[in-house]
């Protein structure tokens, strides 16, 4: 796959995946992404066999049942190669 970017956001609010997916598509590079509202779900898409392993993940730390440090752990013991990732919690008290 070479130098191709596969982009993973976890957070259970989609409006985010929205503004992410956004963001993303105003660099007008060639990015794949992929947004999972659960740590469960990307655990078990990272678990199959073949699962392409991200480039950078990006985690709100506030997830339901396993927060964003768990899961980041639980990431790295399944995708070796995962070496990059940001943990973020947006505070909406915080916005306009």
């Amino acid at each position: 796959m070479g130098n191709k970017t596969l982009l993973v956001m976890i957070d259970d609010d989609t409006d985010e995946h929205e503004i992410f997916n956004m963001a993303i598509e105003d660099l007008k590079e060639t990015i794949d992404c992929l947004y999972f509202t659960d740590c469960e779900s990307a655990v078990a898409h990272f678990s199959r066999a073949g699962a392409e392993a991200p480039s950078h993940v990006f985690i709100d730390l506030k997830l339901p049942r396993l927060n964003g440090e768990q899961c980041l752990a639980k990431l790295q013991q399944i995708v070796s190669s995962m070496t990059r990732s940001l943990s973020y919690t947006l505070h909406r008290s915080l916005m306009i």
